[in-house]
């Protein structure tokens, strides 16, 4: 199936609808994540002993609560991150598929759209897992805990280096040119848009898994890391400069995996922000 593609695109009214409606969901996801951060602050010695009964933050216990928990609290987190950076090539898409002529192209469109969050809402499964394998050992060792410290200092380095490299580079050359990518791995109709979007969403895995690294563990999925690596990866993919700014994070990064691993009291002063 080729792929129709047009010299100019003008916006029309559902474009200006399905930017508002994504907008929207960025936006409630977003005071999900702050509603439920400030819930965690403020929690009494009571739910967080009756959260743990349940399974769902009893560190080092694996269930099926706290998965659900966990995964649920991510795919709001990165629906409320990745939506916006992403919505350029959400809108390409409606336009291109339209453009086919193989049948509505907004319920098409919203498959691609699901693609994409199932893939990052996916990704919180691993994450889970390795956190719970992680304090599973700290609470078999108490001694590990004194080590802590250094393992959020080497994912800074590890995520400041893959900001450098080839793989990067390639990645977020294909969240650049979303046209291409189209044009490249082109599936038509509704059958093509899930494959098509998690193809996509890999892409866009590939490209900032590191920084989600360092939410996860420097930060510990905090709002101000939350906030500070979404306008990151926006710039990275959309601003004219945005490779120039993915290398001044790399810079950074390495510099404050370098001062948690001399200082490792520093790594409580990132966790806390």
């Amino acid at each position: 199936m080729s792929i129709v593609v047009k010299r100019s695109f003008p916006v029309s009214r559902t474009d200006l609808a399905m930017a508002g409606a994504l907008l929207l969901v960025a936006g409630i996801a977003w005071m999900v994540v702050i509603g439920q951060a400030h819930t965690m602050g403020a929690m009494t010695a009571d739910r967080a002993r009756a959260m743990a009964d349940m399974g769902m933050g009893k560190p080092g216990l694996v269930t099926v609560p706290g998965l659900l928990g966990y995964v649920g609290a991510w795919g709001v987190m990165m629906a409320a991150m990745m939506l916006p950076s992403a919505l350029p090539m959400m809108l390409l898409y409606r336009r291109v598929s339209g453009g086919t002529n193989q049948g509505a192209s907004i319920p098409t469109t919203g498959l691609f759209v699901l693609g994409y969050l199932i893939v990052w809402t996916a990704l919180g499964v691993p994450l889970y897992l390795g956190k719970q394998a992680l304090a599973r050992e700290f609470n078999h060792d108490p001694r590990l805990g004194a080590l802590a410290p250094y393992g959020v200092g080497v994912i800074l380095v590890m995520a400041a280096l893959y900001q450098f490299t080839r793989l990067k580079a390639a990645c977020l050359r294909t969240c650049r040119s979303p046209l291409a990518f189209l044009m490249e791995h082109w599936r038509a109709g509704a059958r093509g848009a899930l494959p098509l979007s998690v193809e996509h969403a890999l892409y866009c895995v590939g490209c900032c898994w590191g920084l989600m690294a360092v939410l996860v563990v420097a930060g510990a999925m905090g709002i101000v890391w939350a906030s500070t690596i979404a306008l990151l990866v926006f710039a990275e993919k959309l601003l004219p400069r945005g490779r120039l700014t993915g290398g001044a994070a790399g810079v950074l990064l390495l510099a404050l995996g370098a001062a948690v691993l001399l200082h490792p009291t520093f790594s409580t002063v990132l966790s806390s922000t």
